[in-house]
């Protein structure tokens, strides 16, 4: 990428380890030699086989390694070295690892040419050749021999890790003992060599050794399993968020999303992007990925993207020039398929970070911030750009998650210009057809709602009109009752107020239901199908009022709702959107609670938030809440449909909608709507179509 920036490069990955503490070691070393009894043998020999049982990682083989030094000298068998050499035929390398009296050293992949050239080590064919007939290998050697060796080793570039041994000419005995996979190497001082009983020792535990290789091994195979795993995963993650794409602006989401990917698998970079080579226009483009303190702090002239709180997406295009845009390398890693890697220094590096920073639009200084190591890796229509601080932050096995990355990437981004190019048209249609299926349906609901309110009112009116009726006769009867002799009786005034009190209860039923059938009507409003002007106020109170029988008793409601204008929309459909949102809020309240609804107009946008008191969403489901499908009901409860289509509605006028919970204490709902920029999406829509 060659222009990935970060405020805190990390440090130098170097692959030392501190030993399994030092100053145990030392005080383990003893002075003098005593034999060990048959019961302190079995005590440690059982020490070790329970470190070898506890082995959960492949680091552990490190750890299995000071643990027998520690047996081995808790059997106080004077040991100076303590280690295993892994012979790997196949790749024609060595691994080791050994524990001394500074610590412990490793090293790996050490090549067998490179392998015990000095002077005063035995040749690799002679320990190779007693390795494979499984015969004790005995040499002598000073330490100053293996100092020169591993010497020799970091002088050619092998990654030594640990304290290196006291330089030292004293002779020592060494044994390798050999297992399956390798020889346990042991040393101690000339004058104390190896003798039948401490080679008895030696080997019981060699053949303990095999079985804590083998472990080690299963357990390689499984880090390496589930790495695989976890990458194939990471590539499906990649996919899918390149497939769910709506818009040309989520590019930069679904390369922010292989760079979280990147970064979960472990790989240490500070920049991340793709460059796109596009022949056919003869345009070179970069998509950049950097974090938000870049813009916050430098403030580049280049213009970004947010695509969350923490990252921006920066996007250079530069014509092409052969021989110099893209870089010869670059467009020959391109055209080849074949991984670029570069390791920028002295002037280059200046002229690289001279280069960014003309780019960006700011100063990178000093020079030496800038990253060194550059990687790119080719798909199908450009490279995979990774910049990392320094060389070794960027391993061979991450060049291979990035191939695999790339096979992914080919196939998407491919997807993606199919949507780009070629389905731009049928999506507008499409979006369109869904525009009039929905209208289509709010209209058959209209039609509904207004065939049972017709139903409802004509028998309501009879019935109110009769009330006035009887209510007259009723009282013609009392006042003709009263001017009989007799006057009005006892018990028939009782009849009287009996009857009276039902004809209040019969008002009051009535005047309930033409409240419902008019909340219902505004609900659905059914003589504004079109897309005018409305108060959102007047959509939350009948939406409100048509669930009281859920809201009664349990939840009490609070409303904040402030004075608002009215604002261009589809009353209809904006009241789908708040059904759907206080019907989640009931649903998630168990038991008493609240749910807080607030209005206000801020910035010629009406905010709008709906509260509650109920359990909250879990963070890992809060990116799923607004996708297709996606519901944390239970089965039969939910479609995972209703929030999907809400945001779909706010995204039609223009809107937008976010959430916010924590589990446990409740969520809240964010709306967004523009006072007077929505227009109609239907004719916005025809619109589009009929000048295409």
């Amino acid at each position: 990428m060659a222009d990935g920036y970060d405020q805190d490069p990390p440090a130098v990955a170097l692959r030392v380890r501190s030993p399994r503490p030092t100053a145990p070691v030392l005080a383990l070393c003893p002075t003098s030699m005593t034999k060990a009894s048959s019961e302190q043998v079995h005590k440690a020999v059982t020490q070790f086989s329970s470190a070898i049982l506890t082995m959960q990682a492949v680091n552990d083989l490190e750890g299995l390694v000071v643990a027998l030094w520690v047996e081995l000298q808790t059997l106080r068998l004077d040991i100076a070295y303590c280690g295993i050499n892994i012979f790997h035929e196949a790749e024609q390398t060595l691994d080791f690892y050994g524990v001394h009296e500074r610590g412990l050293l490793t090293g790996q992949e050490i090549p067998f040419s490179l392998c015990f050239q000095c002077e005063g080590l035995p040749r690799l064919v002679e320990a190779l050749q007693h390795f494979k007939e499984g015969k004790v290998f005995h040499y002598a050697s000073t330490a100053r021999d293996m100092t020169e060796w591993i010497r020799r080793l970091q002088e050619a570039g092998i990654d030594v890790s640990g304290p290196i041994p006291p330089v030292s000419d004293e002779m020592y005995n060494l044994v390798e003992v050999p297992f399956n996979s390798g020889t346990m190497v042991l040393a101690r001082k000339l004058e104390r060599p190896f003798d039948d009983d401490s080679m008895s020792i030696i080997q019981s535990f060699g053949q303990i050794l095999s079985f804590g290789y083998a472990r080690y091994e299963d357990l390689k195979k499984l880090e390496r399993q589930n790495q695989e795993l976890r990458v194939g995963l990471a590539i499906d993650r990649v996919h899918v968020e390149v497939l769910a794409m709506e818009r040309a602006q989520d590019w930069g989401r679904v390369l922010n999303v292989m760079r979280k990917e990147l970064l979960a698998l472990g790989m240490k970079f500070t920049g991340c992007g793709i460059n796109i080579i596009d022949e056919e226009a003869q345009r070179f483009r970069q998509h950049i990925i950097l974090p938000s303190f870049i813009r916050k702090r430098f403030r580049p002239s280049l213009p970004s993207q947010p695509i969350d709180d923490d990252t921006d997406l920066y996007v250079t295009e530069h014509v092409m020039i052969p021989g110099k845009v893209p870089t010869p390398a670059a467009m020959e890693a391109w055209q080849n398929r074949t991984i670029l890697r570069r390791v920028l220094e002295g002037e280059e590096l200046a002229r690289v970070a001279e280069r960014s920073s003309r780019n960006m639009g700011f100063e990178i200084s000093p020079v030496e911030s800038y990253p060194r190591c550059l990687l790119d890796v080719p798909f199908s229509h450009g490279l995979i750009a990774l910049s990392a601080t320094q060389p070794e932050d960027l391993t061979r096995a991450d060049q291979k998650v990035l191939q695999q990355m790339a096979q992914a990437i080919s196939v998407a981004y491919a997807r993606f210009l199919d949507f780009e190019q070629l389905e731009t048209k049928n999506r507008e249609l499409n979006e369109a057809q869904s525009q009039l299926v929905q209208s289509a349906k709010q209209a058959a609901m209209g039609q509904l709602v207004a065939g049972v309110a017709h139903e409802i009112n004509t028998p309501l009116g009879t019935i109110n009109s009769n009330f006035d009726v009887t209510s007259r006769a009723l009282n013609l009867i009392r006042e003709e009752l009263a001017r009989q002799p007799s006057g009005l009786g006892e018990k028939s005034q009782q009849l009287f107020a009996t009857i009276d009190s039902l004809m209040e209860v019969n008002r009051m039923a009535c005047a309930r239901i033409i409240r419902i059938v008019r909340d219902l009507r505004n609900f659905a409003r059914l003589d504004e199908a079109d897309f005018k002007e409305v108060n959102l106020n007047e959509g939350i109170e009948s939406t409100l009022s048509l669930l009281q029988h859920e809201l009664r008793g349990r939840i009490e409601v609070i409303r904040d709702l402030a004075e608002l204008p009215t604002i261009p929309c589809y009353p209809n459909r904006l009241n789908q959107v708040f059904m759907n949102l206080f019907v989640n809020a009931i649903q998630a309240i168990s038991g008493k609670g609240q749910i807080r609804v607030q209005t206000r107009l801020e910035n010629r946008q009406v905010r709008i938030s709906i509260s509650d008191s109920g359990s909250g969403i879990k963070p890992e489901h809060l990116g799923k809440i607004f996708d297709p499908g996606f519901t944390t009901k239970g089965v039969g409860i939910g479609t995972g449909l209703g929030l999907s289509i809400s945001s779909r509605i706010i995204q039609d006028h223009r809107g937008s909608i976010a959430v916010e919970s924590e589990l446990g204490k409740g969520t809240t709902f964010l709306i967004s709507l523009p006072q007077g920029g929505a227009v109609d999406p239907v004719q916005a829509e025809s619109a589009v179509v009929e000048k295409r």
